[in-house]
């Protein structure tokens, strides 16, 4: 745009003050560190408006470059034409690919919201909960709730500033006086969460979130499948291919979460964090319940237990399973949710670390090094738990440290685990103890890889107070949901 300006001379001072306000508000809203695509509406029009201007100009160009190169003054108009089409039909294939790849991929939580009405009783009018946990910011909005509804946030990972409904009187004093605090930290405000999900109604969220524990019963109402960003290849995030998009869920390069709308089982219990059994002689969940474990609870056991009881009880128990345990905790099984080495067994010894370098540097080295990235990566994070494990110098103990941060800072599951583990001991050389940054990185590890130990390790720093607020509710889920995928300390 810059290049159309000051090619048109003429009328240089008319397009520099229609394209004024599009290089303001760009320059408004680049710096904030925080930005969205909605912060673009504004100056719609004017990027419109630039992009025509823009393609008109580089096509006159290309006139008079065409024109000095033949025996016409300049460019036929068919030929300006025919380039014109050219351009914009490609520009409409484009955004109709992006249109439909919108509607296709994302439309999830629309649809979801918007089968509340055909299952809300309108007859009852009491006011009924809509929960949500970790997707709470892609609730499309109040107009998707049926009356005598509202919305309602499940404890998640999530440990920030949750948005507040508007109120009948907007944003006059009245209402004003209606929210509750907002800070400037982004700290959470305790009243704002649903601790007992008995109290929820519906239920929306992706099938295999947080929100659906053992805990509570309920019933899948609808799903609908919504694009997993985090494991489907940028183009086909992006844009819709036909034939080409099959082809690659077929090849496993886009993948799929499904959202789901839940109905909360009225004789939900909310007496105790954990899952109530029907009986003593419990067994392993199957793959259905995610290799679940069920947990005893008071009401498991005959009336006249004692404590002592059922602690032997429950003792027992496990350690009828603990072969299971030791099985499930090998997670280098290609079943397993979360395919990495294995933690933290697989340290090499002395005598592998050299013949572990040498791969690691043909690794590097290899013209097929894009398709070995993940081969790469475990081979770095097992050179670094060598020198984390074994070595004793501060220097080599700085190496492995540096290493474990690189893999965390690229997106490797074990990487972000370990990168919280040291962060949170604080014992490398020269590295101070961050239990606050240690849990953002478990965080992360569990949102982009469900990674079992980053799990526990959450559990854990929930339910000391250690980096977040003492949280036993979440601990107890934390713990739960590493359970299920067999992490035995869980």
């Amino acid at each position: 745009l810059p290049l159309v300006i000051f090619s048109q001379k003429k009328n240089l001072n008319e397009i520099a003050i229609m394209v004024a306000p599009l290089y303001l508000w760009l320059a408004i809203t680049v710096p904030r560190p925080h930005k969205e695509e909605r912060f673009l509406f504004p100056i719609y029009p004017m990027l419109c408006l630039a992009a025509v201007k823009t393609v008109d100009t580089a096509i006159n160009w290309m006139g008079r470059i065409m024109a000095s190169l033949s025996r016409h003054k300049e460019m036929e108009p068919r030929y300006r034409d025919s380039l014109h089409a050219l351009l914009w039909i490609g520009a409409m294939i484009l955004a109709i690919s992006r249109t439909v790849a919108l509607q296709k991929y994302y439309s999830a939580p629309l649809a979801i919201y918007s089968q509340l009405n055909h299952h809300n009783d309108h007859s009852d009018a009491t006011t009924q909960l809509v929960c949500t946990c970790g997707e709470w910011y892609r609730f499309p909005g109040s107009y998707f709730l049926p009356e005598s509804t509202r919305l309602g946030f499940l404890p998640s990972s999530f440990n920030g500033q949750l948005p507040q409904p508007f109120t009948e009187f907007g944003s006059r004093p009245e209402g004003q006086a209606l929210l509750q605090p907002f800070n400037d930290q982004n700290l959470p405000f305790p009243g704002r969460f649903v601790t007992d999900p008995s109290k929820c109604r519906w239920i929306v969220d992706l099938e295999d979130s947080e929100c659906f524990s053992n805990e509570v019963k309920y019933n899948i109402l609808a799903r609908r499948s919504f694009l997993d960003s985090e494991r489907t290849a940028a183009l086909h995030r992006v844009l819709y291919l036909p034939y080409l998009h099959e082809r690659a869920v077929e090849s496993g390069l886009v993948h799929y979460h499904t959202y789901v709308l839940a109905e909360v089982s009225s004789s939900s219990s909310s007496s105790s964090p954990f899952h109530v059994n029907n009986s003593i002689n419990t067994t392993l969940c199957d793959d259905d319940n995610n290799g679940g474990l069920l947990l005893y609870t008071e009401k498991d056991f005959p009336d006249g237990y004692t404590e002592s009881d059922r602690f032997i009880e429950v003792l027992r128990f496990h350690r009828s399973l603990l072969p299971d345990y030791i099985d499930r905790w090998i997670i280098n099984n290609n079943n397993h949710p979360t395919k990495t080495m294995s933690w933290p067994t697989n340290v090499p010894s002395a005598q592998d670390i050299h013949s572990l370098q040498m791969d690691f540097h043909f690794c590097q080295r290899s013209p097929n090094y894009r398709n070995m990235t993940q081969t790469c990566q475990d081979l770095q994070f097992r050179i670094a738990c060598y020198w984390l494990s074994t070595a004793t110098s501060p220097e080599n103990q700085q190496k492995g440290f540096h290493l474990i941060k690189d893999l965390a800072e690229r997106g490797h599951a074990d990487g972000m685990c370990y990168y919280g583990i040291l962060l949170n001991q604080g014992t490398i050389p020269g590295v101070e103890a961050q239990p606050e940054q240690a849990v953002v990185w478990w965080r992360r590890a569990v949102d982009y890889h469900r990674h079992i130990w980053a799990c526990y390790e959450l559990g854990v720093a929930f339910y000391t107070g250690e980096g977040v607020p003492e949280n036993a509710p979440l601990a107890s889920r934390f713990f739960r949901r590493a359970a299920h995928f067999g992490h035995a300390g869980a």
